[in-house]
């Protein structure tokens, strides 16, 4: 590692982005603008894909910069702002100090990039290299930089067919006179007074949007708990919050249409309300005691609990004279269930470790709903002595008729919601691979005894054994063991039952052929960062499929392992 050059490109970085001026120098005022600027570029971006269909595919990953730039401002705000007064929230925003935050939040992409690429230098998977006056990286670690995995943590968590808060927004912006009958009535409740719009939260439209609006898929599992509650709270409150922020969203959007205001009523785009009124609006949709709503809302509360607060998981900034202000389209745009375990994961470790079997316990009970008809000879969560040792097998599946057997090594993961995060999967990852091979080892060694204790099977030696690291709540990364690939869950499970035999699975699996491929999935282009003194040049990755066709994809790819009559003819016994 060019340590000098990595000190080049950090001091320059930084030196760019803190050259940049705050909007203010009082906390009300600076987080306010900062948030405004923040919400109107996304409500720009949302306007533009509504007009063209080919920037859909894209909205998510410029939200997802967008998310990063808001976190290092507000990072930088805290740090360098020691003043709160007791200003109020402006009723127009000043010029001069709208262009220094919408200056922050555009920068603050590129710097939020440059950070994630000096933390790979860090981590040693990329190096930096001096060209002329331009900056590149260079790649040291092809397996952990494989850009097909890194594809997968874009392109699989969502499921095909949900319809997100997001998607709804954007339906309704595109509309013209096909809205919903409630967007319509809350946007008459709309009145203009210098340039500010204005509405009341009236629960009966809350009630009757609500159902427009799509259940979100749950992640939390049952039995998990919050200080708040459990499983049901959880839903109960998510719903609510999101309830509020789409009709605040559907105020200001469609109010702002209706009075044909210039610039889209940007001046209200962040909902700013006393702790005491959201509380209230968020019971009147859950039903929920205001003891459990007062405590999710404080541990939601930015700063409360944690040394080094993010947006993504704290989305109500506190300011001035008791009020909260949400930026509403980055939480009905956000992963809400990931970020509250992560935020517990941080403000109470000892509660979510002791929980977090209840992931690993959904998953295997998941995927045996997938595959135990398919594979009816099959165990899970299995001690085995394998000679002198023994091991815990997550998953076995065993296939009579091809003669095979299939280790399954599983793990959950919370969701990475950084680029330090996401280094630390891609090394479980890694240590799950070479755990399984520890295993595959003994199950090949002594497969003669395990078939016979656990399943009552004779075998002789032209069984095989295969395996694979499958895991969920993460793309994954490239295994450096080519027999035992790592597999998303999903994607396993679409294998698993696709497949006529394990011995087809696991030619599939070990193939790597059902991996996002360039310029079907996926496509490269480049970016730059330009300091004061040299240009920093990277790659990046757009994706150009949606879900549903990359899991086509999936079902197409198996068919090319699927065995040949000839090999049919060869294995019917005569």
């Amino acid at each position: 590692m060019d340590n000098a050059l990595l000190e080049k490109v950090e001091r320059l970085v930084d030196e760019k982005y803190l050259s940049l001026d705050l909007p203010h120098l009082d906390w009300t005022l600076v987080a306010w603008y900062l948030l405004i600027a923040f919400e109107d570029h996304q409500i720009w971006m949302f306007r533009i894909a509504a007009k063209d269909e080919s920037q859909n595919q894209k909205l998510e990953g410029l939200v997802d910069r967008l998310k990063y730039s808001i976190k290092y401002a507000l990072l930088r705000a805290k740090a360098e702002v020691k003043t709160d007064s007791n200003h109020e929230v402006p009723r127009k925003t000043s010029d001069i100090l709208c262009r220094r935050a919408i200056a922050i939040i555009q920068e603050g992409v590129k710097y939020s990039a440059a950070m994630q690429i000096i933390s790979s230098v860090y981590g040693k998977k990329v190096a930096l290299k001096q060209v002329d006056n331009a900056i590149q990286l260079e790649v040291i670690d092809d397996v952990y930089h494989d850009s097909s995995y890194s594809v997968l943590e874009v392109i699989g968590h969502i499921e095909p067919g949900v319809i997100t808060y997001s998607l709804i927004l954007l339906a309704w912006i595109k509309a013209t006179d096909d809205l919903p009958i409630v967007v319509r009535l809350i946007a008459e409740t709309v009145t203009l007074k210098n340039r500010v719009l204005r509405y009341d939260y009236l629960p009966h439209l809350a009630h009757q949007l609500a159902l427009d609006l799509r259940q979100q898929p749950f992640l939390i599992p049952d039995g998990w708990v919050f200080e708040w509650g459990g499983r049901q709270e959880i839903t109960l409150l998510l719903n609510a919050l999101a309830i509020r922020c789409m009709y605040h969203l559907t105020a200001v959007e469609f109010g702002a249409r209706r009075y044909k205001l210039k610039g889209g009523g940007d001046e209200s785009l962040v909902l700013v309300l006393s702790r005491e009124q959201l509380i209230s609006d968020l019971i009147e949709m859950s039903s929920i005691d205001e003891s459990a709503v007062g405590s999710f809302v404080d541990r939601l509360t930015f700063g409360n609990q944690v040394d080094a607060p993010d947006l993504a998981l704290q989305p109500f900034i506190k300011l001035a004279g008791g009020k909260l202000a949400l930026p509403c389209i980055h939480i009905i745009s956000s992963h809400l269930e990931r970020n509250l375990l992560t935020l517990q994961a941080r403000q109470e470790p000892k509660r979510f470790n002791a929980q977090s079997g209840l992931f690993e316990d959904k998953m295997v009970e998941d995927l045996l709903a997938k595959v135990s008809t398919k594979w009816p000879l099959h165990r899970a969560n299995v001690h085995v002595a394998l000679g002198r040792v023994t091991e815990e097998l997550d998953l076995v599946l065993v296939d009579p008729q091809s003669k095979t057997v299939f280790i399954g090594e599983l793990r959950w993961m919370l969701p990475p919601g950084d680029p330090r995060e996401v280094t630390n999967r891609k090394n479980v990852c890694g240590e799950k691979v070479v755990q399984l091979r520890r295993k595959y080892n003994g199950v090949k060694k002594h497969l003669t005894d395990l078939l016979q204790n656990v399943f009552a099977i004779q075998s002789d030696d032209s069984w095989e054994v295969c395996g694979a690291v499958i895991i969920e709540g993460f793309g994954g990364a490239r295994s450096a063991d080519d027999d035992l690939p790592v597999l998303v869950k999903y994607i396993a499970e679409a294998g698993l039952e696709g497949s006529d035999s394990l011995r087809q699975f696991a030619a599939w699996s070990t193939s790597l052929e059902w991996l996002p491929q360039e310029d079907v999935h996926f496509d490269r282009g480049h970016d730059r960062i330009e300091t004061s003194a040299e240009t920093i040049e990277y790659s990046t990755l757009g994706i150009i499929c949606t879900p549903y066709e990359y899991r086509q994809f999936l079902a197409d790819t198996l068919k090319r392992f699927s065995p040949q009559p000839e090999q049919l003819e060869q294995s019917i016994p005569a």
